[in-house]
């Protein structure tokens, strides 16, 4: 699975580019940083491991970091993308019973769900300690 992939190569790459995006550049260990983080408040938000958590984000460091997140978490997601109409956005969260949007408050807002803010919310700085992932190998 992804998070196993990344983690060995945290491990060897930590403070090289994984990500350069819009003339900002992330490092592993910063990717990492943010995945812990959201996977954490995936868990906090007792997410099942059958339930799904929607990314609605455009292309960018903050997609990648949420992807990665879900992995760690052990949740499947449903990619959304911005240029959906609200009306499509909106059915599919209903029929996939979504309980969680990453994405931007610019972006999309809905009471019912709860939505995290990723760009406001992810310190790429903080440090994160070693990530017990949930995802579960094939083997």
């Amino acid at each position: 699975p992804l998070p196993i992939s990344f983690m060995e190569q945290l491990s060897q790459y930590a403070n090289l580019d994984a990500i350069v995006c819009d003339n900002q550049r992330i490092s592993y260990q910063e990717l990492h940083n943010g995945a812990v983080q959201i996977a954490q408040k995936i868990e906090q938000s007792n997410i099942q491991t059958n339930e799904h958590v929607a990314i609605l984000l455009p292309k960018g460091w903050e997609q990648v970091v949420s992807v990665l997140a879900c992995g760690y978490a052990g949740v499947a997601y449903l990619p959304l993308s911005i240029s959906y109409p609200k009306n499509r956005i909106d059915y599919l969260l209903k029929e996939t019973n979504i309980k969680m949007v990453l994405s931007a408050n610019t972006l999309f807002s809905d009471k019912s769900l709860e939505v995290v803010d990723v760009g406001s919310f992810v310190d790429l700085d903080s440090k994160m300690p070693h990530y017990p992932i949930k995802a579960k190998s094939k083997r």
